[in-house]
């Protein structure tokens, strides 16, 4: 009677260290964040050790990575296109922005084709002005190196004449 409840013991045992086990292996396989839930499925059902589960567990997740790289080429290309053209449109749009406040249109044009050719591989450090501060950076480096425009300060000229001389015929 003595051994029996040994035998109980033991199996009681076993049963928590496959358990634990187990528990340990659906850990690993939540870290490798499978994109194919059958595969963690399956392993776990196999009748092999932990160590052996574990092991196919990163065999299988090797092998996901480059099936998802392989079909996903083309749409990391597009991708990448699509990003550029939002750079070209925020680039422009800041250049616009820069040419109203009345800065030289000529010398924007070849700083801003610098910048994009700077960014193209890379565009989203503009892209995500929230999250990196390049394009404040960027505008406040050509409001600070590229000249206003004559004709802005021509005009300035002329209006400043012109209330000098109303001031002068109403004082007088």
């Amino acid at each position: 009677m003595g051994e029996c409840f040994n035998n109980k013991n033991i199996n009681i045992k076993e049963e928590k260290n496959k358990q634990i086990e187990n528990f340990q292996i659906i850990k690993y396989a939540n870290k490798c964040n499978f994109k194919c839930k059958e595969i963690f499925l399956f392993i776990l059902n196999l009748d092999i050790n932990k160590d052996s589960k574990i092991k196919m567990l990163k065999v299988s997740k090797i092998i996901e990575i480059k099936l998802l790289k392989h079909k996903n080429i083309h749409f990391n290309k597009s991708c990448l296109k699509d990003k550029q053209n939002k750079l070209k449109e925020i680039l422009e749009n800041t250049k616009k922005q820069l040419e109203k406040k009345g800065y030289n249109a000529e010398q924007l044009e070849t700083e801003f084709k610098k910048i994009y050719e700077n960014y193209e591989l890379k565009p989203h450090f503009i892209i995500e002005h929230q999250k990196y501060n390049d394009l404040s950076k960027i505008t406040l480096k050509l409001e600070k190196s590229i000249e206003l425009k004559k004709e802005n300060s021509q005009k300035d000229y002329e209006n400043i004449k012109i209330n000098i001389f109303n001031r002068l015929y109403f004082v007088t």
